[in-house]
């Protein structure tokens, strides 16, 4: 491919991106290496990290972080840091259950490997 068919192919690209914002997402996606969105998607964003909360604040401060979160978020965070996949979880309605879920999880994630660590 000639150097002036690259040019021409990154112009045409430059101009869909200015007419179409979703094509623009999805090329500003790729290149940051992010998963690209979807349109329709119903997903949120989790609200927190809960290994980087139990790093910083153990526990008791993941359980503090998790109690003002409602089921739905609670549930967000499950999915986004792929703790549950069995998907049981998410069909969970109590709201103890799923902080127990994700502290277990992010504990046990915090410990593994420690039998290697000196």
């Amino acid at each position: 491919m000639s150097a002036e068919r690259l040019k021409q192919l990154f112009r045409a690209i430059e101009e869909e991106m200015k007419a179409n914002p979703v094509f623009a997402q999805r090329i500003e996606a790729a290149l940051k290496g992010a998963p690209s969105p979807k349109s329709g998607s119903k997903r949120r964003a989790p609200v927190i990290d809960p290994q980087q909360v139990y790093a910083d604040n153990g526990e008791s401060g993941l359980r503090e972080a998790l109690i003002s979160l409602d089921t739905d978020r609670l549930k967000d965070v499950i999915s986004a840091h792929g703790m549950d996949p069995s998907r049981l979880a998410m069909k969970w309605s109590n709201h103890e259950r799923l902080i127990e879920h994700i502290v277990a999880t992010s504990t046990a994630r915090a410990k593994k490997g420690d039998a290697f660590r000196a």
